[in-house]
């Protein structure tokens, strides 16, 4: 079951790529080249969330760049400091169907908190993927080699529910 539960990253990164685009234009100031949040606060990008997962931890020099919420799908998107590295932390309802393509990619089960879960390593693309399905969601972290897999671990076990 904790194999079905792995984002389609791998399988469609064409999709994955349009929306990193979608969100990054939303962002980028063309004419300077610098990334602006055009006044918006953390609060304001999540606005009026009823229920959501938000970390408590992130690495170092991480901070958000974008969340949105499509139906009962909610993406956040960290960028580091140098705008080089994104993680993104994405929800979905607990009966969605995902995927993943296993060609190039190491897969490991693992732990987090009590809920078994799946890291993945696409050796092609240099994308991890950490899944793991909650009573209520299933949650992944999606991000590049940059950041070890503790790290992963860590963001995950800190994530709180919200609920307003």
């Amino acid at each position: 079951m904790i194999a079905c539960i792995v984002s389609a990253n791998f399988i469609f990164p064409e999709s994955v790529n349009a929306f990193r685009t979608r969100i990054l234009d939303m962002f980028f100031n063309e004419n300077s080249g610098s990334v602006s949040l055009r006044g918006e606060t953390e609060a304001d990008m999540i606005g009026n969330w009823n229920e959501y997962y938000y970390p408590q931890y992130i690495p170092e020099g991480y901070k958000l760049l974008g969340a949105e919420k499509m139906g009962e799908r909610i993406v956040m998107v960290f960028v580091s400091n140098n705008r080089e590295h994104e993680l993104k932390i994405e929800e979905l309802p607990i009966n969605s169907n995902v995927s993943i393509d296993t060609n190039y990619t190491n897969i490991k089960n693992v732990k987090i908190n009590s809920y078994e879960g799946v890291l993945s390593t696409n050796e092609e693309y240099g994308n991890i993927i950490l899944s793991w399905a909650t009573d209520k969601k299933i949650l992944s972290i999606h991000g590049d080699v940059s950041i070890e897999n503790n790290e992963y671990i860590k963001i995950a076990e800190n994530l709180n529910y919200i609920e307003r």
